[in-house]
């Protein structure tokens, strides 16, 4: 059976995965570790004991590496030219990222990131200043005095020769620095050699830590390279026996270039740098580490170079080991992308068993001798102790870095994605109306008053409430308006009202008048404009003319009036009262042009919010934006009552534009990314909904960020946002911030419990307030604010012994600083419980925190109810004179002059109650009551009418019932009484009408 090669299929290939690709780029430039510790690891000993001429940069290098914690698109490549080694491990693409933070121990045998490694092996290391530069070289000329004796003959009498590679770093010095000459073989035995007096060698040594000189490490110039490639190369090619001539010969052949003349550019140290390639998913890692704010963490160890004999050993490499932490805090700034940083090297804590068992192996390295030779190895440092501070703290030892991202972490907010429109594409900006022109007799006035108002300042400045002498006092004065030119500028302000005044109809002039027309004309003017002023200044200092108090114009008085009576009518339930203040303190503000609106119109839509009249507020916050397009509460709250409504559209153009408004407001930021939150969660697309999370954690760290640099927590931001929505009463949206801060933190804690008990209140969940209220009360015993929330939640259930209490306890553990309104509520749970002086008590109190109409008028009726009728008519006249539209004010004014057999001027309070919007039924009937009383049996019946149109009650009847029976309206009388007994549940008033029918049948049966 012949087969067809083409049906035949080729081998499956396994498919690599392609790399992700980059979206960032992450550069990390070690620029130099500055002040490196000094010690007798300067230089080597060979196998003979004897000390090795080569400097601290033949010997060591160091290395900084770091263990990249997420995947990368590429490895890491080093920068053409520089120093750096970078050995790198890419990771599968398929292996998840280990988590932030996770140690070793818990990654077990699991696939690594790459690693960023750097060698520092051409380094070069130079003396930190000019100060230490001198002490090494008198050390070292110290010690070439003492050691020419015993120098090697080979050296010449000159001593060694001098290595170039020791200079200054900043800038580097091409000074030669004279490096200590080869001490006396030391002898076989260890022993004998630390019973050895001390040589040359041990003085240099002590000289060299007392001068504790520390070390700073840069990169090699690109000529110091290249003359260091080419004396390795001189000494690899030479004879083992010939070395130090060809050193000799290479360090004579460069010294002339030595001498040469370098040119800045050529002298600067190449880059040591490293690129990584960052994916999506490294990129997300990076910003979950500055977010958390967890470093990153580089490993800084120093070991022996490769050209070092084989058998060198360093007994300390454990110990000179330093982690170095990275924070990537600085980039949370939006827009950096560079940082150079200056850290300081944190010695590693080496555990008591890991340094013995370094110190037996170095003893064992030591005993074991080296092959082809009867000498012990060398070793390239005394072992040192692990006691007292560390070298690296002891010196201060830092390393400078400069991190670079080709884009910024967190990008500008100008730099966001925005939405299509902008608030005035929604809402047009409203015109303003033009001012109306002001009578030219009426500007006249109001200049003369300024001026009269700063005379009076100036007078006071010249001491005129003194008891100094007062003629002294008036020549300073008059002296004072001369000296600053007030009294010409003071002159040019009435001109131009003179000038109108004159062209008024008022005052007119023939052309070609004769001289004594004109001087007519100029008496006539100047009299008129005198009395005017007269007659202004006098109304000015009416109330207190000695006292010279200025007078003061509130051209706000009447719309902060309206606000005011709101407030009050708010605080006592009186809602649609409470509407009607605010309109016309909206009508108020729009016919006085200078004043603006705004504010009026937001605090408009807050009640309305309070309310629950949605609509209403979606006008009011319109209408404020119309009027200013920066008007940051009716920005974010338009924008938030649009979210409420599922409408995200458009609420992002509004709480964006409350961002571009002030781009450094915590509230403005924290509204954005609730917004961006919510509306990843209802977004269907996985792409948006992924954009929409990463802008809402974008906003938030910006809330974040501003949050914290005002010396606050930052993650406080949520509790911060729930507040601010549960004044507006959006219950829905706080309640998704706090079940976030409760996600955040595992568990509720109390702050989250005081807010969450809150929204429980305003949303008349009566059960879980309670509880959830009494567990912050657990917690905190001395809450005042619990406290308050649940006086609140007593008083709507109409638990007035528990408020009471609770109120009570809240306002003895605070004491000072207690609000009126909380004096208020306590004293209206006493009044329920007919406690009249302990309300008395707490109304004044109320009244002196809070002077205002409500607060007087329930002092009246709390004497009123103590039956104290002097005290209660000046308290009610207190709270009529403060607020004269309240209808209960004027109700018991009318109960008071009852009281007092004043019928007219009862009639007339009655009569303003009723036209002001009385609506309370029990209190009309007991005004009815008293009527009947004192015989006024036909204005008892209206008023007992009047009450059973408010409220259909049983007593009411009862009381109508008795004013038909006095009028002698048998039939109407008895069906009232038989209404009484149908309606009522108190059996005194049912046995009562039921007694007054039978009186009623027997009469009509006579």
């Amino acid at each position: 059976m012949s087969t067809n090669p083409e049906d035949e299929q080729a081998p499956s290939q396994p498919v690599t995965p392609a790399p992700d690709p980059a979206v960032n780029t992450l550069s990390i430039l070690v620029k130099c570790v500055r002040q490196l510790p000094s010690t007798f690891s300067t230089f080597g000993v060979d196998p003979k004991g004897n000390v090795s001429t080569a400097p601290l940069d033949h010997v060591f290098s160091y290395s900084l590496k770091c263990e990249v914690p997420v995947p990368s698109a590429a490895a890491p490549a080093a920068e053409e030219g520089a120093d750096s080694r970078p050995a790198t491990t890419p990771a599968p693409a398929t292996t998840p990222a280990p988590e932030a933070g996770q140690g070793e121990e818990e990654q077990g045998d699991a696939p690594k990131g790459p690693q960023l490694s750097y060698t520092f092996t051409n380094g070069k290391f130079c003396i930190f200043d000019e100060e230490d530069l001198g002490l090494l070289k008198a050390s070292c000329e110290a010690f070439k005095a003492m050691a020419l004796d015993d120098a090697d003959p080979a050296q010449g009498a000159n001593g060694p020769t001098p290595n170039p590679s020791v200079k200054n770093s900043a800038p580097p010095s091409k000074t030669a620095t004279p490096v200590p000459p080869k001490s006396p073989p030391a002898p076989d035995d260890p022993a004998a050699a630390e019973d050895a007096p001390p040589g040359p060698y041990d003085e240099y040594n002590a000289m060299l830590e007392e001068s504790c000189i520390a070390f700073v490490w840069r990169g090699l110039s690109n000529k110091e390279k290249a003359e260091d490639a080419e004396r390795q190369a001189a000494a690899a090619a030479a004879p083992a026996k010939g070395a130090k001539k060809g050193a000799a010969a290479v360090e004579e052949t460069k010294a002339p270039e030595a001498e040469e003349e370098e040119t800045p550019e050529e002298d600067l140290p190449p880059a040591n740098i490293c690129h990584l390639a960052i994916t999506q998913d490294a990129l997300a890692e990076l910003q979950e580490r500055a977010d958390t704010s967890i470093p990153i963490t580089f490993s800084f160890s120093r070991q022996l170079k490769e050209s070092c004999p084989p058998d060198w050993q360093d007994l300390n490499e454990q110990r000179y080991q330093a982690d170095v932490l990275l924070s990537l805090d600085p980039f949370l700034e939006p827009g950096v992308m560079e940082h150079d940083y200056v850290i300081d090297l944190e010695p590693l804590a080496i555990a008591p068993d890991a340094d013995a068992a370094a110190g037996a192996k170095g003893k064992k390295a030591a005993a074991k001798p080296k092959k082809g030779g009867g000498g012990r190895p060398g070793t390239i440092d005394v072992e040192e102790e692990n006691v007292g501070p560390h070298p690296y703290v002891e010196n201060g030892t830092k390393i400078a870095l400069t991190v670079r991202f080709a884009r910024p972490l967190v990008y500008l907010p100008e730099h966001r994605p925005r939405p299509d429109f902008k608030p005035n594409d929604i809402i047009p900006r409203r015109i303003k109306p033009l001012k109306k022109p002001t009578d030219c007799v009426k500007a006249y006035s109001n200049e003369i008053k300024d001026i009269v108002l700063a005379l009076v300042d100036e007078w006071r400045a010249q001491g005129g409430n003194s008891d100094g002498d007062q003629e002294e006092i008036k020549a300073r004065f008059v002296a004072a308006l001369q000296q600053k030119g007030l009294a010409t500028s003071y002159k040019e302000k009435l001109k131009h009202c003179v000038v109108k005044i004159i062209k008024s109809e008022r005052f007119t002039t023939k052309e070609g008048a004769s001289q004594d027309e004109m001087l007519v004309f100029y008496n006539e003017l100047f009299v008129y404009l005198v009395e005017l002023m007269h007659r202004t200044i006098n109304e000015m200092f009416s109330r207190t003319a000695l006292s010279l108090e200025p007078y003061t114009v509130d051209e706000n008085k009447s719309a902060s009036r309206w606000k005011r009576l709101a407030d009050e009518a708010e605080e006592t339930g009186d809602f649609a009262l409470a509407s009607k203040y605010h309109q016309e303190r909206l009508v108020q503000e729009f016919q006085d042009p200078n004043m603006a609106a705004t504010t009026p119109w937001y605090e408009y839509g807050e009640f309305s919010l309070r309310v629950r009249d949605i609509s209403k507020a979606e006008q009011a916050f319109k209408e404020a934006i119309a009027i200013d397009l920066n008007h940051l509460p009716s920005l974010l709250a338009y924008g938030l009552l649009l979210l409420s409504k599922g409408m995200f559209s458009e609420s992002e153009v509004f709480l964006q534009g409350a961002v571009d408004v002030d781009v450094e407001n915590v509230l403005c930021w924290t509204c954005l990314g609730l917004f961006m939150e919510v509306a990843a969660q209802a977004e269907q697309d996985t792409y948006r909904q992924k954009e929409r999370a990463k802008e809402a954690h974008y906003s938030y760290n910006q809330a974040k960020r501003l949050y914290s640099l005002k010396g606050h927590d930052s993650q406080g931001i949520y509790l911060f946002l729930a507040e601010f929505l549960l004044d507006l009463h959006f219950e829905d949206l706080a309640d998704h911030c706090l079940m976030n801060e409760v996600k955040r933190q595992g568990k509720a804690t109390v702050s989250c419990m005081l807010l969450q008990g809150r929204l429980y209140v305003q949303k008349e969940n009566y059960e879980k307030a309670t509880s959830t209220l009494q567990q912050v009360l657990k917690e905190q015993k001395d809450s005042v604010t619990a406290r308050h929330l649940m006086g609140d939640l007593y008083a709507k259930q109409g638990m007035a012994a528990e408020a009471e209490e609770v109120y009570d306890r809240a306002i003895e553990i605070q004491r000072n600083g207690v609000e009126g309104k909380v004096y208020v509520r306590l004293g209206d749970a006493q009044m329920q419980l007919q406690r009249y002086d302990d309300a008395r008590d707490n109304y004044l109190c109320a009244a002196k925190a809070w002077p205002c109409g409500l607060t007087w008028m329930n002092v009246g009726i709390a004497y009123y109810r103590l039956a104290d009728y002097e005290h209660a008519e000046q308290a009610l006249n207190e709270s009529n004179i403060l607020n004269n539209l309240n209808p209960c004010t004027w109700a018991y004014l009318c109960l008071l002059c009852l009281k007092a057999s004043r019928p007219e001027e009862a009639d007339f309070a009655f009569n303003q109650a009723l036209k002001q919007g009385l609506k309370d039924p029990e209190l009309i009937a007991e005004i009815g009551s008293e009527q009947l009383a004192l015989g006024r049996v036909q204005l008892a019946e209206a008023a007992f009418r009047r009450s059973l149109k408010e409220e259909d009650r049983a007593g009411t009847h009862l009381w109508l019932a008795n004013t038909l029976t006095q009028m002698r309206l048998f039939e109407e009388a008895r069906a009232e009484y038989a209404t009484t007994i149908a309606m009522s549940e108190d059996e005194a008033e049912r046995a009562e009408a039921l007694r007054q029918m039978q009186t009623i049948d027997e009469v009509l049966a006579a």
